[in-house]
Parts: C-alpha cells; sequence; structure tokens
C-alpha cells in the first residue's frame, strides 16, 4: 500500500550533460517495529544538504506506530507491505523511488548534512563507479557519539577487498546508481542478514568502486542490533561468499 505524502517527480533528465548538482537522490528507509528511532533517521533525511531529495519509508509489517511516525512528515513517502524482510523492503522502497542515484538508510540510523554532495563529488570524479562509499561512526541508543570515525580502506580493487571482508561496514555510508542497481536486480531477500554484503560483492564483480573520505552517517549500536548475533551474521557471510563461487565458476 503505496501513501504518498508529498509530490513525487516522475521524470528524470538523463543527458550526459546534467549537473550532478542538479540530480535527485531518493533514501529508502526500511522500518520494523522501531518507531521510536524512525524519527530521527528521518529528519536526518531532510537536513540534508542537497536541494533534490526524495524521502521513501517501507513499513515492513510493523504492529508499533511506526505508520504515525511516518504520516507527521508531510514530504515523506510511506508504504506498507506484510513482513517480508529487509531486503524486500528496501527492494520495495527501491520501486517506489525515483531517483537516479539512493541512499539505503536503516530505521535506526542517521545520515550527515553532507553525505549526498560526498558521494555525488566521488561520482563526478569516477563516473564509471558501480557505487561509491564513504565513512561513519557509532552512536549509542540515545544517539551520544561513541566512536571515532572508520578508517578508509587502503585497496584499490574492493571486489577483491570484498571477498576478504566488508570493508564498506554500513548500507548508509554507500551512494547506489539506479541504473546499476536495475541492471544488478536489487537485493536478494534469501540472504536475510547479509543481502547488502551480497549486492556489493554483485556489483563489485561487474563495475569499478570507490571510496571517498566524508564522514556520511551515523551506526546506531544498541542491544537490538543483528550484528549481536555472531552465528546469525557468520552463517550469512559464508552464504554470500558461496554464492560467489557459483557466479564466478560459470
Amino acid at each position: 500500500r503505496l501513501e504518498v505524502c508529498a509530490e513525487v517527480p516522475m521524470s528524470l533528465d538523463t543527458s550526459p550533460n546534467r549537473l550532478f548538482d542538479d540530480a535527485l537522490v531518493s533514501i529508502v528507509i526500511p522500518c520494523f517495529n522501531q518507531a521510536h528511532y524512525l524519527g530521527e533517521a528521518i529528519q536526518s533525511a531532510l537536513a540534508l544538504a542537497h536541494s533534490r531529495t526524495q524521502i521513501v519509508v517501507v513499513d515492513d509489517g510493523s504492529t508499533d506506530n511506526t505508520a504515525e511516525v511516518a504520516r507527521s512528515y508531510s514530504k515523506v513517502v510511506y508504504i506498507y507491505q506484510s513482513n517480508q524482510g529487509v531486503g524486500s523492503a528496501r527492494n520495495t522502497g527501491f520501486h517506489a523511488s525515483a531517483g537516479e542515484f539512493v541512499i539505503f538508510l536503516d530505521h535506526d540510523d542517521r545520515l550527515l548534512p553532507n553525505a549526498i554532495e560526498a558521494g555525488l563529488n566521488c561520482f563526478q570524479k569516477y563516473p564509471d563507479s558501480g557505487f561509491v562509499f564513504g565513512r561513519y561512526r557509532k552512536i549509542d541508543g540515545a544517539g551520544k557519539i561513541i566512536s571515532d570515525p572508520t578508517q578508509s580502506p587502503d585497496e584499490r580493487d574492493f571486489y577483491l577487498a570484498l571477498l576478504q571482508r566488508n570493508p564498506i561496514g554500513h548500507p548508509a555510508v554507500v551512494l547506489h546508481r539506479r541504473d546499476v542497481l536495475e541492471k544488478i536486480g536489487g537485493f536478494e531477500t534469501a540472504f536475510k542478514g547479509s543481502c547488502d554484503y551480497h549486492l556489493y560483492l554483485r556489483i563489485a564483480q561487474s563495475f569499478p568502486v570507490h571510496k571517498h573520505d566524508g564522514i556520511v552517517a551515523e551506526y546506531r549500536w544498541h542491544e537490538g542490533n543483528a550484528s549481536w548475533n555472531y552465528r546469525y551474521m557468520l552463517e550469512n557471510t559464508l552464504c554470500a561468499l558461496r554464492a560467489q563461487s557459483l557466479y564466478t565458476s560459470r
């Protein structure tokens, strides 16, 4: 069920001379029973310095007041679906969005005001990139900063780096190109806890990936993080890596 709380520009100028300053960027926020954090995520997206943004909140079958929070912001596109997991919710938000570039922001995290500019500047320097990414810092449940920013990885071959570990670490630091996401087919929902890692691998296998030094997001570290379930995360990571062995052996 789609509710558009703001007018969404649907026609995009994709001419080669188009300025990045005018690019429409969509921020997709999936949410499942985390309404108490959702408002901060939305507010961080509204505070972005970039002039053309679209915010899409996908309610993945929440039983709390997620709908009420999302609908309280007039500039938010609100979508409800039955509970199908974060990968499905991200795909739903992506298909409902219109941006030439896309950021996937989890419901409990925050973007920093320069997030879009930092990514677009990197794309302007490396226009062949499948995606670009920056850095993040951790915050606690109350929103207090609890870590220094992550360090930029040294690698240049990010497909190889991703086969060894996840140097990206957090979905909100990634700025995606819409045409690449469409070509790849979005998130594969079977990968549950590793759907973002699996997506990075699939893109990096076919496209160059570049980094920038901007600190663009805040990752909320609290007791509800799936990252605390080490066995679950390890199993999902290994599934994503096994899938790569199947792709590369074809």
